[in-house]
């Protein structure tokens, strides 16, 4: 586990034999979230997400986002992006929003979203 400004990352890796990606999908270590101002009111988060086309064809695609809580309940939710991508391109899609009055991680809480 890695501690880090504004949460904890831990690295995940999923293994499935025979799988491919599909040509337009999340990179590699594709989704980086910051916390930029985090108050009990509310909390300002940033998200980008790496979108990776490895067709040969100009693909477009939609990015959605939400935060849930623990308990999978959704806590806010972005509109959704749509972005184009260049034939063997990438393009990294940086979303903002407000979290109100978010649960803050303590020692006692560790409230995970």
């Amino acid at each position: 586990m890695l501690l880090q400004p504004g949460g904890i990352r831990v690295q995940v890796f999923i293994v499935m034999p025979g799988y491919r990606l599909k040509p337009v999908h999340v990179a590699t270590w594709g989704t980086y979230v910051t916390t930029p101002v985090v108050k009990e009111a509310s909390a300002d988060v940033t998200i980008v997400t790496t979108i990776d086309n490895t067709s040969e064809h100009v693909q477009t695609a939609t990015v959605p986002q939400s935060i849930v809580n623990a308990t999978g309940k959704p806590q806010t939710q972005l509109k959704e992006q749509k972005v184009t991508l260049a034939a063997k391109g990438k393009t990294n899609v940086e979303q903002m929003l407000q979290l109100v009055n978010p649960k803050l991680w303590t020692l006692e809480e560790p409230t995970l979203y």
